[in-house]
């Protein structure tokens, strides 16, 4: 479906400030990637002399496929800890040029465990620490500010969790990351999900180790999850509390052919970006994600050789939020040195932002969690697949 230009994120590793000592005294083991971009609220647009920049979050780790490695393994192998933090890139909405130098956002990290010492089981010879892959979305508001989904490991090294991080206002907050000051007023919850319908096609997401890629989206002022994309279940998320629990309450949740046509081919549709609202058409947008799993293809999880593909879907704007298309998979655009062959491997898709006035979507996204890009798609070649008009 694709066929755009690929477009380089700058964020190299040594011109990141407030990197914290466990990553920085290792400048050659750690990269960025896996960015979600969050364009400026409609309201602090209007009436500025400057439009705002957009705020691109981004995961910084030392777990990646840099420099030749074959397996997620090997990066375990290099260090005692595998650790995650969440860092911050305000960008020229044009351009896409920083406006400052991107920052690790260190009172997010602070919320999470940084040292392995307290793992009761360890994964795979290492062991995991702080929040993964930032899904960026507007707070339900007023005041508007920046919220984050992430995924975190517990204490015990034994569960990831999701969880919520609430940041302070936009203006705030870049000014801080810019001027290298603390950033105050940070805090987080982890989301639980009490309720779960008896005889439910999925089991409890209690019983489930590992929580990852849940989409999070606002309507009428409620904060929403995707929390599965097929069968397609909405979970409210009290945000005060963390406490979830699914709209259908009886687990009738709907399966939509071309979904689950995708999912028996490939394995798993999960939720990437944060869907858009498009409510001149009455949906939201989503961008999801398979990789190549089954059969003689699961030898390929975990290493370079992962097949990723994205693909487009949108659900109706109102509850219970049916999916009502979905596109075929495809690839995004990848540098040439990404991989030793033309064809796209480990690609992951976390922002989705809309430039109305170009009628384009700016999609974010990282190659072999070792580095940042995006790339721009005509928003009216993306509903015309999916026969939204």
């Amino acid at each position: 479906m694709l066929n755009t230009p690929l477009i380089d994120l700058p964020c190299a590793p040594s011109a990141l400030t407030n990197a914290p000592i466990a990553l920085a005294e290792h400048a050659s083991n750690f990269s960025c990637f896996n960015p979600s971009v969050l364009p400026p609220a409609a309201e602090r647009a209007a009436g500025s002399a400057a439009s705002p920049p957009l705020l691109a979050f981004f995961r910084v780790s030392n777990i990646h496929f840099c420099a030749g490695r074959e397996s997620w393994l090997d990066s375990v192998a290099l260090q005692t800890y595998v650790r995650s933090y969440v860092a911050l890139a305000a960008l020229d909405a044009a351009t896409l040029a920083p406006v400052a130098p991107p920052a690790v956002l260190a009172a997010v990290g602070r919320l999470f465990r940084e040292e392995g010492d307290g793992c009761a089981a360890r994964i795979a010879g290492g062991t995991f620490s702080g929040p993964e892959d930032p899904r960026a979305f507007w707070s339900p508001g007023p005041p508007r500010a920046p919220w984050l989904l992430v995924s975190a490991w517990a204490d015990d090294c034994g569960s990831n969790a999701m969880h919520l991080v609430k940041l302070p206002p936009a203006p705030e907050l870049a000014a801080a990351a810019a001027a290298r000051r603390e950033v105050a007023g940070v805090t987080a919850v982890a989301l639980v999900v009490r309720a779960w319908p008896e005889r439910a096609a999925l089991p409890h997401p209690g019983s489930v180790a590992v929580q990852k890629n849940w989409a999070p989206f606002v309507h009428a002022g409620r904060l929403l999850v995707e929390y599965s994309l097929e069968p397609h279940v909405v979970l409210a998320v009290d945000a005060a509390t963390g406490a979830c629990a699914p709209l259908a309450a009886d687990g009738g949740w709907p399966s939509h052919p071309a979904l689950a046509a995708v999912q028996a081919r490939w394995g798993r549709v999960s939720g990437g970006a944060p869907p858009l609202l498009l409510a001149r058409h009455g949906v939201y947008l989503g961008l999801a994600h398979v990789k190549r799993e089954r059969g003689e293809f699961a030898a390929d999880v975990g290493t370079r050789r992962m097949v990723y593909r994205h693909l487009f879907y949108a659900f109706a704007a109102r509850p219970p939020f049916e999916v009502v298309a979905a596109g075929a998979p495809f690839a995004l655009p990848q540098p040439a040195a990404a991989a030793a062959s033309a064809a796209p491997t480990v690609q992951f898709a976390a922002g989705l932002a809309l430039d109305e006035a170009a009628a384009e979507l700016l999609v974010t996204y990282g190659v072999l969690d070792c580095g940042m890009h995006a790339t721009r798609v005509a928003l009216g070649r993306v509903l015309e697949e999916l026969g939204v008009g």
